[in-house]
């Protein structure tokens, strides 16, 4: 079904900021491309990479005011070992 197709069946729901519809097409090499549908505005964005689709759907939700901020992405955090423990931990 073509996302055109799934334009038209969306009329007969009820969807919310937070919702979106992903036509994705994997190619040989393992990588991914193809179309993201937000549902509430009828938007729909073009993605080459796993990486584009999470930037996409989060550019979405920054502007949306969630009651628990659900829509932060997780980072790695620096975290200092004590110099006490690294001695412990070498074998």
């Amino acid at each position: 079904m073509e996302m055109k197709d799934k334009k038209k069946d969306l009329e007969n729901t009820i969807n919310g900021v937070s919702d979106f519809m992903l036509n994705i097409t994997v190619n040989g090499s393992g990588g991914v491309h193809g179309e993201i549908l937000h549902c509430e505005s009828k938007e729909t964005k073009y993605f080459r990479s796993l990486m584009e689709i999470i930037l996409l759907i989060n550019g979405k939700l920054d502007g949306v005011k969630f009651q628990q901020s659900t829509n932060q992405i997780r980072s790695w955090g620096l975290h200092k070992v004590p110099s006490s423990q690294k001695e412990d931990s070498v074998l």
